[in-house]
């Protein structure tokens, strides 16, 4: 029996250092509550848990995959693996039986072999102990077992490694463990994707780092931007180039910094001098990786605006101007351009700009009713919102899509009859109910704060209500100063007095909150800072008590704060442009608060439903 699990364990143990398909059975299936399901899996007279992929939840949901099915592991990575446990991020099986019962694990004769078939003499066990000759397709991995995971295995050699100067990378048509972009994480390190370069943008020097950017693009048409940076940006920008196809391997996944990024993702790709970046040796494959396209409906552009990322539009011509030309001021070269007016079942238009070529093109092939689909297009603030193509957009007219038949569709129905104004002029009604206007009267998500324009300098604060929760309070922040009762100014102590900016003397002093709170609803987080009458309302106390409490009692203080944590408040926030080392941001503050009245929000909501009744 010891002799059967021993070989069990090392026949796994090297299939799982290639990367090798088995087969195993379902021990448990739970959904985890981050949304993806999580299997314990028995092989043998071992277990291991594997976090499945999200593309596998349909077998999970339709019954094929749970306790007691017989799988085929075909995809996977080792996200752990020590002596007691192993976790594997799956991401592709094959369903062999889902009627079996579950192997009760240390039964060796029942236990589910990984290639060669069980049987209960010792004849099979000396067979498991010596592994079958590796094809040679698989030599090297079978030779070179000390390989870290995901890496591809290499013969040993007296070759130099190749230098920056060398142009030409590595060739690998290792498939195994590679993962979609959509199934990446940022808590594993040992994973590994094949992508297209769609995009590559010019090596830049920062002072002594380089910084090289690129977009990338997978199987399934995800794209995430990836950052190679020192001298793995250099390397790597005389190596690889734009259309090809490449694995990654030993790079850092990050959430992505919207403000910048060139994509649509939450996440980037960060590269150093350990990655390992290879050609693939099947570059057809770059033919099946195109972008996809993600249609952002016309009233939710303005969230773009202080955005990087590009969009993707579809819209009915409404308009159209003629086709000009204008002179760029600094080399006086000429562009062409064109103006399109386009809108979509919100009945909101909005201007779209063609350059270049695709302004030419569009002479003659445009006409009103036709229903135009932009990709990759820049949302700049002219004229309150408007779109421009760039140089990778691509405009299609009357697309073959469900999605434009449907708006074609509703064009001819209703659409060309209904009266549009544009967006700049007509905010959208927002999910509580009211409209993103300035009118305080309304209701908004916090996102209609931290996500409009920074306003110019002088430019009149913006407001907006919001219901809110109140998600952190940094202990560690100035809570509060001291202040002149009177007149609110900061005082400091003068000889057993107190004197404030103006010079004038008083003999006693109070403490002022100016307090930062992080409150969030369900658009996101936003930091807002509450003076002293709105910071009393969230904490319940006056600054002069917490000074004492703090002083006496620093884990009471804390606890104090923690308590003030999670409460529901309709705000209204105050958002303004602010100067900060060289750079104007937005700045948020709680111009009013109070708790939330349940009864009087539910008869808003019950308005808001009504409202979209049709």
């Amino acid at each position: 029996m010891q002799a059967v699990q021993s070989n069990e364990n090392v026949l796994l143990e090297k299939t799982l250092g290639s990367s090798e398909p088995f087969t195993a059975q379902v021990k448990s299936v739970e959904l985890r509550p981050k949304g993806f399901y999580k299997a314990c899996l028995s092989v043998g007279t071992r277990t291991m848990d594997a976090a499945l992929a999200s593309q596998l939840s349909e077998l999970v949901q339709a019954g094929q995959v749970k306790t007691g099915s017989t799988i085929k592991v075909k995809a996977y990575t080792v996200a752990h693996k020590d002596e007691a446990n192993v976790l594997l991020s799956v991401t592709d099986v094959e369903v062999l039986s889902s009627g079996a019962g579950v192997v009760p694990l240390g039964d060796a004769t029942a236990s589910i072999n990984l290639h060669t078939p069980a049987t209960k003499s010792s004849g099979a066990a000396r067979k498991l102990e010596t592994p079958p000759e590796p094809s040679p397709s698989e030599e090297p991995a079978a030779k070179y077992s000390k390989t870290p995971q995901g890496a591809v295995p290499r013969p040993a050699s007296n070759h130099t490694p190749p230098t920056p100067s060398q142009s030409t990378p590595s060739i690998s048509n290792q498939t195994r463990g590679l993962v979609p972009f959509s199934f990446l994480n940022p808590y594993n390190a040992d994973q590994a994707c094949k992508a297209k370069v769609c995009k590559k943008f010019p090596l830049r020097h920062l002072n002594s780092s380089k910084k090289l950017v690129m977009e990338f693009v997978d199987g399934e048409g995800t794209q995430i931007q990836g950052t190679f940076w020192r001298d793995a940006a250099e390397k790597y920008d005389e190596q690889m180039r734009e259309g090809a196809v490449y694995i990654l391997r030993k790079f850092q996944v990050k959430p992505a910094n919207k403000q910048y990024s060139t994509v649509m993702n939450d996440y980037e790709l960060h590269f150093s001098d350990k990655s390992v970046v290879e050609e693939f040796a099947d570059q057809s494959a770059a033919e099946t990786m195109a972008a996809g396209v993600h249609i952002v409906p016309i009233p939710k552009l303005s969230h773009y605006i202080s955005r990087k990322a590009p969009v993707d539009v579809m819209g009915v011509v409404t308009g159209m101007g003629d086709t000009s030309t204008i002179r760029r001021k600094s080399d006086m070269s000429e562009f062409t351009k064109r103006d399109l007016t386009i809108t979509d079942k919100s009945c909101k238009t909005v201007q779209l700009t063609l350059w270049g070529d695709l302004a030419v093109a569009s002479e003659g092939e445009v006409v009103e009713g036709m229903v135009v689909q932009a990709t990759a297009c820049k949302v700049g603030d002219y004229n309150g919102c408007s779109l421009s193509t760039l140089s990778r957009s691509q405009v299609t007219y009357n697309p073959n899509s469900p999605a434009a038949a449907e708006l074609s569709n509703w064009w001819q129905a209703e659409g060309q009859s209904a009266t549009l104004m544009p967006i700049s002029e007509a905010p959208s009604k927002s999910p509580g109910g009211g409209e993103a206007t300035n009118n305080r009267n309304q209701l908004h998500l916090l996102e209609a704060a931290t996500r409009q324009p920074v306003p110019e300098e002088g430019a009149r604060p913006t407001y907006h209500n919001v219901l809110c929760v109140s998600m952190y309070i940094n202990p560690d922040q100035t809570m509060y100063y001291l202040a002149n009762p009177q007149t609110g100014k900061k005082v400091v102590e003068h000889e057993g007095q107190y004197q404030d900016s103006d010079g004038k003397i008083i003999d006693t002093a109070s403490y002022r909150y100016v307090m930062q709170l992080k409150a969030a609803d369900l658009s996101g987080p936003a930091y807002i800072s509450c003076f002293n009458e709105q910071a009393e309302m969230v904490l319940g106390t006056s600054a002069d008590h917490l000074a004492e409490l703090r002083a006496k009692d620093e884990a009471a203080y804390k606890a104090h704060l923690a308590g003030a944590q999670w409460c529901e408040w309709r705000m209204t926030v105050q958002t303004k442009g602010q100067e900060y080392k060289g750079e104007r941001r937005l700045r948020h503050q709680a111009f009013a608060l109070r708790p939330v009245h349940f009864a009087e929000d539910g008869h808003r909501l019950l308005e808001a439903i009504h409202s979209y009744a049709l």
